[in-house]
């Protein structure tokens, strides 16, 4: 893992809304914000959660501020049902629906986002891995440094020399920066194989099986020697007879399981978003929704400096755009 000195000033941060909102919601100390408004009809006190917002605001603050306060950032989000879907009728099948307390503050935290200056897309038909990867994608292409705010282990797929996913350090503050050799540390191979890694050993969080009776033992020593899944078919008579059969009988889900941790890598609106401007700030509206959510210490935080100018991009024209960014969401 490397550091912030160590790593280098980022150009980009790539957020993961879910995985983040996720997190933020079912952390302990923030299981209990919240902040109590008259309901227009009624006029009784009703309560409004708001751990999700606070904590998904303070990480990406904290990590601006760690890494480099000036990097542009784009957040994914998910574009609902995917092939993914169609094509394994299992994918995330046994994931519970979205607590209704969670559910709630994306509507707020969203606004929120694209009022701060930071652009956020959801694109139909995609998940937030699909978008964050064509960024990841374009940025490697270029050779720009960029970082990644999630914890999915599909990413890990795309990272490179200039391109890190930020993990927890033992302070509990995501300030250190997971390498292609952590990857390798990880799972025994290369990010480059990590997707087929991941068909081959299964995810349990999003319901892939994996080839039964390859574990991750013996997967990053095939991987390694034979460079892929379709090179280990190549080779298949140089396997042990027990491996060899596995394969044998595995390969229709095999084939499947790859195309369910393959993320993809040219979504056109995620790639105008990326060569686009980034949304203005609109600190009128921003002042309003975070103090009818009690977060004076947001406020205080954007006070004592810029956090996220964003930098130019040279050579490439402002295509694209995301949703206009001075709509004020309204939260209750």
């Amino acid at each position: 893992m490397k550091t912030s000195t160590e790593f280098g000033r980022p150009e980009f941060l790539l957020v993961d809304f879910r995985n983040i909102t996720d997190t933020s919601f079912h952390a302990p100390h923030y299981q209990n914000f919240s902040v109590t408004y008259p309901d227009k009809d009624t006029g009784q006190q009703k309560v409004f959660p708001t751990g999700a917002i606070y904590g998904f605001l303070k990480r990406v603050m904290d990590v601006l501020k760690e890494f480099s306060p000036d990097a542009r950032v784009l957040i994914a989000k998910e574009g609902g049902r995917t092939f993914r879907h169609d094509l394994y009728a299992g994918y995330k099948a046994s994931r519970q629906a979205t607590d209704e307390n969670l559910k709630v503050q994306f509507g707020p935290l969203t606004g929120i986002c694209r009022n701060f200056g930071w652009s956020v897309l959801s694109v139909n038909g995609y998940e937030a891995d699909d978008l964050l990867a064509t960024w990841a994608n374009c940025l490697n292409q270029e050779g720009r440094r960029g970082l990644i705010l999630s914890s999915d282990k599909d990413l890990l797929t795309h990272i490179t020399p200039t391109l890190g996913a930020l993990r927890k350090s033992d302070t509990g503050r995501y300030n250190v920066v997971m390498t292609p050799e952590d990857v390798v540390a990880k799972h025994g191979v290369p990010p480059a194989l990590n997707s087929e890694y991941l068909a081959i050993v299964g995810d349990g969080s999003d319901e892939i099986k994996g080839l039964p009776g390859v574990g991750p033992k013996k997967a990053p020593e095939l991987l390694n020697k034979y460079g892929s899944i379709e090179g280990i078919y190549a080779h298949l008579d140089d396997l042990p007879k027990g491996v060899k059969e596995k394969f044998e009988r595995g390969k229709s889900e095999l084939e499947k399981s790859l195309k369910l941790t393959s993320l993809i890598l040219d979504i056109p609106e995620a790639v105008s978003v990326l060569r686009g401007p980034a949304p203005e700030r609109n600190m009128e509206a921003l002042e309003t929704q975070l103090k009818k959510l009690k977060m004076e210490s947001i406020l205080n935080r954007i006070a004592a400096g810029p956090m996220t100018t964003p930098p130019s991009v040279p050579g490439h024209p402002e295509q694209g755009s995301v949703a206009p960014s001075g709509v004020q969401q309204e939260l209750f």
